[in-house]
């Protein structure tokens, strides 16, 4: 005859739960889960050769619409900045185009002047050359400080 199975009695009236096999199956499920989503969302794009070939086109057509408003970017602040360089210069040239001009016309006042001081003293007998040299000498110097001064 067949031996009857009998079941021994259990220890306790309430189930113990085992936590670490609980979630080692969840941990299995969520990278299953994981590794699914991750493959279809890689590969979802690239089912065909042409599909391949579309995104690699449009993906050097956005780089190369960034690259060239990055260089347009680049080269506009370039432009803005040797404006500016060029408009300082153009103000130290416009300034030292004016003082060059001061000075030339104090030089012409200067020997204007002395030319009638000159012509007075041949008039009246007293003219040497010596003296018109000397005359031209301190006026120039006298401009040439009045120019450091001012």
């Amino acid at each position: 005859m067949a031996d009857i199975k009998t079941k021994d009695a259990v220890k306790g009236t309430i189930k113990t739960i085992d936590k670490a096999a609980i979630a080692s199956e969840r941990m299995k499920s969520a990278y299953a889960g994981i590794k699914e989503k991750a493959e279809q969302g890689y590969y979802a794009d690239e089912n065909s050769a042409t599909e391949y070939a579309a995104d690699r086109i449009s993906f050097a057509a956005d780089r190369v619409k960034d690259e060239g408003i990055h260089q347009f970017n680049k080269q506009g602040q370039k432009a803005v900045k040797t404006t500016q360089e060029n408009i300082g210069k153009a103000k130290d040239k416009i300034n030292d185009f004016k003082q060059s001009r001061a000075v030339k016309a104090a030089e012409q006042k200067a020997t204007q002047n002395m030319s009638e001081q000159h012509g007075l003293q041949i008039r009246y007998g007293a003219a040497s050359r010596s003296s018109a040299t000397d005359v031209s000498q301190t006026a120039k110097s006298q401009l040439i400080k009045t120019r450091q001064q001012g």
